[in-house]
């Protein structure tokens, strides 16, 4: 009877870790209930920031507010306005503006803004192409500016980022983040020539046969490679954070507190181009060391946003997902199955662990926040 009983609880014992483990992870939360859109960031009182039918907006305890772009010049109907970085107080930041080709002129067809309580165009003609990606709680913003990557502080001054290549021409860089220490991570341009035939992927040899490298010529590529800078009295300090085997191009995405750099490598560059394309792995950088993170699960994996604590989020095989001590959840199957949510891409995390994306729901794409229940 002991016997029994005591087989009886070890019954119990796995049938409850087995309800645990399917209860829900996260609860799914709207930003938006119709419209395309998608939160691209998120900050430490859990405000989002991201853009919705063309707007940029900022969300904030429970309210929308949407901001619509300022045509400063003709363009059509083709112009955006997209928030990318959200800091402590609720100011966002981003670009406003449309995509078109530069012309001659030098109109500037997509301008860096600020959105507080409306928008602010930090410049409207210059270089063609002016865009804020990150900003930290001093106000300080990062992006490019031209074919340059850039650190504005908050008194308005403007620093260039330089290239650590030094060819006569095709040298670039672009900023993404700064964290609160003033450390910026990007991709720059590096002394290497054209890199030729690159990998663009794996292909199988026969039905179940082996995978092989598969190549593209590239024959104006230059490799980019994610970076890590600091400045100190106008004197830049960048790092080259190297690449991946088989991938010569990197980009950084994200910095964490504790100074872990996440990412995406790539295939696929050109002269000038300040971020990769083609097949990519998700990688971390911590400790003077790149860790591919993403070869386990598909041609193609992004890592977008890091916090302090370790957690990783992006996107692979078109589902957002999280890295855990280097290890792969999909984000799906750490949601309510009746959500009627499915979540593409998750692009930023803050300390507490609130994750902000973008999904689809009921056929619309719009962006999520969500909330960590255990």
């Amino acid at each position: 009877m002991r016997a029994t009983a005591a087989l009886l609880a070890i019954a119990l014992i796995f049938v409850v870790q087995a309800v645990r483990a399917a209860e829900p992870v996260y609860r799914v939360q709207a930003i938006a209930t119709e419209g395309d859109g998608e939160a691209l960031a998120v900050n430490a009182e859990g405000d989002v920031a991201g853009n919705l039918d063309g707007k940029a907006f900022v969300w904030q305890n429970g309210r929308l507010r949407t901001f619509s772009p300022i045509k400063y010049f003709y363009l059509g109907d083709a112009y955006q306005a997209k928030a990318k970085a959200i800091n402590r107080l609720g100011v966002a930041a981003g670009s406003d503006g449309g995509y078109f080709a530069c012309v001659m002129s030098g109109l500037q067809f997509m301008t860096a803004a600020l959105y507080d309580t409306r928008t602010r165009l930090l410049r409207q003609n210059g270089q063609c192409e002016y865009e804020i990606d990150g900003m930290n709680d001093a106000g300080t913003l990062v992006g490019i500016d031209g074919y340059r990557g850039f650190v504005r502080y908050a008194n308005g001054m403007q620093i260039e980022v330089r290239p650590l290549s030094h060819r006569p021409e095709w040298n670039g860089t672009r900023a993404s983040a700064i964290d609160n220490e003033g450390r910026v991570v990007g991709g720059t341009t590096i002394d290497v020539g054209s890199v030729g035939q690159v990998q663009c992927g794996e292909q199988r040899i026969g039905f179940n046969g082996p995978l092989q490298p598969m190549y593209c010529p590239n024959t104006n590529a230059y490799a980019i490679h994610a970076f890590l800078a600091t400045f100190s009295a106008e004197t830049q300090h960048m790092r080259d954070l190297g690449a991946l085997p088989g991938y010569p191009d990197t980009y950084a995405t994200a910095i964490a507190e504790d100074g872990t750099v996440v990412g995406y490598s790539g295939t696929q560059s050109g002269p000038k181009w300040t971020r990769v394309s083609g097949p990519s792995h998700a990688w971390m950088w911590y400790g003077g060391r790149m860790t591919d993170i993403g070869s386990s699960i598909s041609d193609s994996s992004y890592a977008y946003g890091v916090n302090d604590r370790g957690v990783i989020v992006g996107c692979a095989a078109h589902h957002a997902v999280r890295w855990i001590n280097k290890k792969i959840e999909n984000l799906n199957a750490l949601i309510d199955r009746r959500s009627g949510w499915y979540l593409q891409c998750a692009y930023a995390i803050n300390r507490s662990g609130i994750i902000v994306g973008v999904g689809t729901y009921h056929g619309m794409t719009l962006p999520f926040r969500l909330l960590q229940l255990r």
